[in-house]
This record gives structure tokens, C-alpha cells and sequence, in this order.
């Protein structure tokens, strides 16, 4: 298990999420500059995006970027297929190309619980 840095360039995806905004503040917390790229700043669907950060000195990604409405996800495939897909995709070549470590967050729950709340 990766421990979280401090002291780092930490580039966070998806930072204005539930888990994000969490997140982002621990990472200040602990010393760390920190970027940030979600959909409010253009979102990781498109390669070009992330040449803001290419001369950043990124030594790891936390890509917490993502769609996750089931019901939504049958009106909207493509937007989905973009973010879910060719945007962790984009996340990894960037990471690939920026030689930096990444932590990829994703869950997702489904069908009908035995009992509420359901436990993670």
C-alpha cells in the first residue's frame, strides 16, 4: 500500500469529488504543492490537459476521476466511456511519461443491500 507523500508535487484528479476535497486538504496538511485537474479546469478526457502539469515535477497522481450513475451511464455511454476510460488512460500516460507513481481510486457498489447502511 502506497503511504501518502509529503513534502511532494502531488497532482489529484477528480479533486472536487466527495473523496477529492478530503483528500486534497490532507495533502496540503502534510506539506505537499499540490495541483489539481477535474472537470472545472478541463477534466481528464482530453490528452492535452495534463501539458499544464508537464513541467511540474509531478511525483504522484491520485486519480479519483470518474462517472459512476448507473442509470445515467445508459442515457450518456460516450461520456462515460471518455471519462472512465480514455481518461484513466490519459492519466497513465501521463504518468508513463512523467515517470511519476499513481494511486487509482475506484469502487463501485451494486445491487440491493441486505441491510442499510451499507458497510465499506
Amino acid at each position: 500500500m502506497t503511504s501518502v507523500p509529503n513534502n511532494k508535487n502531488v497532482l489529484v484528479t477528480g479533486s472536487g469529488g466527495f473523496i477529492g476535497r478530503s483528500l486534497t486538504r490532507r495533502l496540503k496538511g502534510l506539506g505537499n504543492t499540490l495541483y489539481e485537474l477535474n472537470s472545472a479546469n478541463g477534466g481528464v478526457t482530453r490528452a492535452d490537459n495534463f501539458m499544464a502539469f508537464a513541467d511540474k515535477g509531478i511525483d504522484h497522481l491520485f486519480h479519483l476521476a470518474g462517472k459512476s450513475l448507473v442509470p445515467e451511464s445508459w442515457e450518456k455511454p460516450t461520456l462515460y466511456f471518455d471519462v472512465n476510460t480514455a481518461g484513466t488512460q490519459n492519466v497513465l500516460e501521463f504518468c508513463r511519461q512523467s515517470d511519476c507513481s499513481v494511486t487509482f481510486i475506484s469502487s463501485y457498489l451494486y445491487g440491493v443491500p441486505d441491510v442499510l447502511p451499507i458497510r465499506e
